[in-house]
């Protein structure tokens, strides 16, 4: 402690100390005036970046998203089909990468890439949604290191960055733009008039091969159905057919024993050949051999597992996220419609990296229960969540607002609602213990044939 001789001995410089103090307090309101200047500038400076940098959405999101959907396409399968367009929109304009963009609520998928070996990213950090955003015919960027908008991207930093980006829509039927053609360069560009012509030609056939897939599947679907009808037709001939034919055997047999006439014997093993032309028939319908090929509308739980992790496991490791499928290996190999269920489960698996911190965990259990009258696909999605409220307002159909209405995450959602409601499905979501979401989903398949 300060002995009372030394306090008294200061005293004589009261006026000094305070003289000191005083300053001491102007210069620390002085440096919070401008702290508090300079913070409230960082702010503003914040403020207007994510205004003039807010990703772009479509006038008709939900429209859009649909008819996509509607396409029920597997992303990961459709290079063979649009490489050599790709190739083309390379050659005609000089670039040196071209890629095929599909873009849904959440992810960009190429669907085929040339130059460049992209499968997938984030809707949010790529160049493509800003084409799909506007009424333009196309959307051109002559050097992304000097747009605000893209500068910062990891695809356009130096020294080896991207720099020029050429865009055209690809419109749907219904005139909504559901991804984009694109071409890209390393050094700073542009494009002739004549060029971008050829390069929305390419965008208009990208888009017919689309829909020509979609009526292929739409045909093949119908045929594999006529077959099943065929098949039923000829398991319901084949047994009282088989009963008849034995009858006729014995009949034949013991015709030596029995008082039966020539010519009457004669029609009774004609009749009994004829059987038999028509039971080889029905067997040739329902093709004997035991193992089962999957067709192209079907798949099984191996199939779905495997484009699940080929879809979406790198977006897990991009953002560090633990991502583990369970399936039933007792099914595993039953096949079923796999109609809608990429589009359904990748929607919320989408969801769920967008929700949870890195470093969290993703858990999928794929499910098939074989029942008697059909059998039943069961999905079960479980993360961590803090987005509670919104969801359960999105499936107990309760009101959300018009802000609400167009977040790209409630709008997957309710589409991921609507397909399993058009699969005669069912969804269920509920919080477990530590914030822990779940999605329950059930959708009945007829049984295999």
């Amino acid at each position: 402690m300060l002995s009372k001789t030394y306090i008294f001995a200061q005293c004589g410089n009261i006026p000094l100390i305070i003289k000191l103090l005083l300053n001491l307090l102007k210069c620390y309101i002085y440096f919070k005036k401008v702290y508090l200047r300079h913070h409230c500038c960082l702010q503003l400076s914040l403020i207007k970046y994510m205004l003039n940098n807010k990703p772009p959405v479509p006038k008709h999101e939900s429209d859009r998203i649909l008819e996509l959907s509607k396409l029920d396409l597997d992303y990961s399968t459709l290079e063979d089909n649009f490489k050599y367009l790709t190739r083309l929109a390379a050659k005609i304009t000089g670039k040196p990468i071209a890629l095929i963009n599909l873009i849904d609520s959440f992810t960009q998928w190429t669907i085929s890439n040339h130059g460049f070996p992209l499968k997938s990213m984030p809707r949010e950090d790529s160049v493509c949604q800003y084409t799909i955003a506007g009424d333009h015919n196309y959307f051109e960027v002559k050097n992304l290191l000097q747009d605000e908008r893209f500068k910062d991207k990891p695809y356009v930093s130096p020294p080896d960055g991207l720099r020029y980006y050429m865009g055209v829509p690809l419109k749907s039927e219904d005139g909504n733009s559901i991804g984009a053609l694109c071409v890209v360069d390393m050094q700073v560009s542009e494009l002739s008039a004549e060029q971008i012509d050829f390069l929305e030609i390419i965008a208009d056939e990208i888009v017919n091969r689309l829909y020509e897939l979609k009526r292929t599947h739409q045909l093949f679907n119908k045929f594999t159905a006529a077959q099943e009808e065929h098949k039923t037709l000829a398991r319901n001939i084949r047994e009282p057919l088989a009963g008849i034919i034995g009858i006729l055997q014995v009949i034949i047999e013991d015709a030596g024993n029995t008082k039966i006439d020539g010519e009457v014997l004669q029609y009774i093993k004609l009749i009994e050949k004829s059987s038999n032309s028509i039971l080889n028939l029905t067997d040739a319908v329902l093709d004997t051999d035991e193992e089962r090929h999957l067709n192209k509308d079907q798949g099984d739980l191996i199939w779905l597992k495997t484009t699940i992790e080929t879809l979406y496991m790198p977006l897990c490791l991009q953002k560090n996220i633990g991502f583990k499928i369970n399936v039933s290996t007792r099914t595993e190999r039953i096949p079923f419609s796999k109609n809608k269920l990429v589009q359904i489960t990748g929607n919320l698996i989408t969801y769920a990296i967008r929700s949870i911190p890195d470093f969290e965990n993703i858990t999928l259990d794929l499910i098939l229960k074989v029942e008697a009258s059909q059998n039943v696909l069961c999905i079960n999605l479980s993360f961590l969540d803090s987005g509670t409220d919104i969801i359960n307002k999105v499936f107990d159909k309760t009101g959300l607002s018009a802000s609400e209405q167009k977040n790209t995450g409630v709008q997957a959602l309710v589409l991921v609602q609507k397909m399993i409601e058009s699969l005669n499905g069912q969804i269920e979501t509920s919080i477990m213990p530590g914030t822990k979401r779940v999605f329950n989903i059930i959708i009945p398949q007829n049984q295999p044939k």
